[in-house]
C-alpha cells in the first residue's frame, strides 16, 4: 500500500455515542491520501465495535485496542503506527470539516519552516448543537504572540484537535511525556514544537470541538498544578527565562453557571439562538440569583428580528456554512439550530 499523505491519530475512549461521526467526517474529506489510526484505550463501552462498523470496511481506517493505559501512552502508541510526514490530530468526539485535511497539508506544504497548523474550532455540545467559535486575541496573529500565549500556560493557542503537524518535528520533540496525570500533554508538545519551528494558527473553523458538560467539574487538583508549573519552567529553562508560571484555576474552580454563560454568550453573539437559550437557562438553575446571568437571559430572548440585526452576518453566515458542511459529512443533521 502506499504511503499516505497525512496520518489522522484518533485515541478513543468511551466514546461510542460519538466516534461513528468523527470517522464519517474523515471517509468524506476532500484529501483522499489519508490513513485514520484508532486505538481503543480499554473502553467499557461499544467504542471498538462502533468505531470498525464506521469504518465500513475503508482499508485506510485501522482499528486496534490494548488494555486501558491512558491518553498519553495511547497517542505515543498512535505516532509509533503513523507512515505519513503529516499527522493530523482528531479525538474521538470531534468532527472534522470536509476540507481540514487537503487545506492544512497544502499549508504545510507552501511553508516548509511551520511544523504546525492549527485551525480555528466551532464549539458544539453533547448533541451536536453550534456554540460558536471562541474568537481569537489579535496576539495569535504572530508566532511570537502564539508562543508567548503557550508560555503563558493558555493550550487554546493551537487547539491540539484541530493539529496538523510535520511527523519529524514531532520526533524531534520527543513526542508526548507521561508526567502521572493527563492534563496539559498538548500543552507541553506545542511548547516544545515551537521551539522546533514555526507554529501557525489558520483562522477558519475547520474542526468541530465537542465541549460536554459531563467535563464541567474534572479537576486534577494539587497534582494537575504541581505537572502544570513543572511544564512552563521546564519550557521557561530551556528558553532562559526567569519567570514564574502563572496560577492556573483547575476546571472545577470555575462555577458550572459561570461556564454555561460563557457558552450562552459566544453562541448568541454567532447567532445560534438555539445554543444560547438552553444554556443560559441551566446557567440560571444553578445560580439564580446572578444579576449577570438575566442579563444574558434577557438578551438571548429579545425578538429574532432585534437579535438579527445586531449579527455580523458576513461572519455569522460563513461560520454557519462550515458548521452545516462538516455536519452533513459526519452524517448529522443541523435543522432547527439557527436563528
Amino acid at each position: 500500500m502506499a504511503e499516505p499523505r497525512v496520518s489522522v491519530i484518533m485515541p478513543a475512549f468511551n466514546a461510542a455515542s460519538y466516534i461513528r461521526h468523527a470517522v464519517k467526517s474523515m471517509l468524506n474529506q476532500d484529501e483522499p491520501s489519508w490513513e485514520l489510526l484508532i486505538l481503543d484505550d480499554g473502553s467499557t463501552d461499544e467504542t471498538l465495535g462502533a468505531a470498525k462498523a464506521a469504518s465500513d470496511g475503508d482499508p485506510r481506517v485501522i482499528v486496534w485496542s490494548q488494555e486501558n493505559r491512558g491518553v498519553v501512552f495511547t497517542r505515543n502508541a498512535l505516532l509509533q503506527r503513523c507512515r505519513a510526514d503529516y499527522v493530523a490530530m482528531l479525538d474521538a468526539d470531534d468532527i472534522a470539516h470536509p476540507e481540514r485535511l487537503a487545506f492544512q497539508s497544502a499549508f504545510l506544504d507552501a511553508r516548509p519552516g511551520v511544523v504546525v497548523c492549527g485551525t480555528d474550532v466551532l464549539q458544539i455540545d453533547e448533541e451536536h448543537r453550534p456554540i460558536g467559535v471562541g474568537r481569537s486575541p489579535h496576539q495569535l496573529d504572530s508566532h511570537a504572540g502564539r508562543v508567548e500565549r503557550l508560555l503563558e500556560g493558555d493550550s487554546s493557542a493551537i487547539r491540539q484537535p484541530s493539529a496538523m503537524m510535520r511527523r519529524q518535528a514531532i520526533e524531534r520533540a520527543g513526542r508526548y511525556v507521561d508526567r502521572g496525570v493527563s492534563l496539559c500533554e498538548d500543552l507541553e508538545l506545542m511548547l516544545k514544537l515551537s521551539e522546533v519551528g514555526e507554529v501557525c494558527l489558520c483562522p477558519r473553523p475547520l474542526t468541530l470541538y465537542r465541549r460536554r458538560s459531563d467535563s464541567l467539574n474534572l479537576s486534577a487538583g494539587d497534582k494537575g498544578r504541581d505537572v502544570y508549573r513543572d511544564i512552563l519552567r521546564d519550557a521557561y529553562a530551556r528558553r532562559g527565562l526567569d519567570r514564574h508560571p502563572p496560577e492556573r484555576r483547575t476546571t472545577a474552580e470555575f462555577a458550572r453557571s459561570e461556564r454555561l454563560f460563557d457558552w450562552s454568550r459566544v453562541a448568541l453573539r454567532e447567532g445560534f439562538l438555539v445554543t444560547s437559550r438552553r444554556y443560559i437557562r441551566r446557567a440560571l438553575l444553578d445560580s439564580p440569583v446572578s444579576w449577570k446571568l438575566w442579563v444574558q437571559a434577557a438578551k438571548a430572548h429579545l425578538p429574532r428580528k432585534v437579535i438579527a440585526k445586531k449579527l455580523r452576518w458576513e461572519r455569522s453566515f460563513g461560520i454557519r456554512e462550515h458548521y452545516r458542511q462538516a455536519m452533513q459529512a459526519a452524517g448529522l443533521d443541523t435543522g432547527g439550530l439557527f436563528l
